[in-house]
């Protein structure tokens, strides 16, 4: 599932309680079918189990772009403060790696 998807989904904050809403969100999904059938012909426990997966997977994508956001930001921060406590100048950062900073440390 895309992210674009992922946040319309995971916008209702939960699988609607009604079968109208549930086939809205599936639809918000790309889902015009379940199968070969279409969603105004599907059983209320058929659209409600795939909207309950649809929702599951929109908030597990959710999930891990957050974490990945997360751990950028928190390396970037590492980034950072390796450079100002070498004394490295903003300027000079693209030519430092920061790795090399931290092998600097151990030693």
């Amino acid at each position: 599932m895309n992210l674009d998807i992922a946040e319309k989904v995971y916008a209702r904050k939960g699988v609607p309680e009604t079968v109208e809403g549930q086939r809205a969100l599936l639809r918000e999904a790309g889902y015009q079918n379940l199968g070969r059938t279409p969603l105004s012909q599907c059983s209320t426990r058929q659209v409600y189990a795939v909207a309950a997966r649809v929702y599951e997977t929109a908030r597990k994508t959710m999930e891990e772009y957050r974490r990945n956001a997360e751990m950028r930001a928190c390396q970037a921060s590492w980034s950072e403060r390796l450079y100002d406590m070498f004394n490295i100048p903003r300027s000079e950062w693209g030519d430092v790696d920061p790795s090399d900073l931290e092998a600097e440390l151990l030693k």
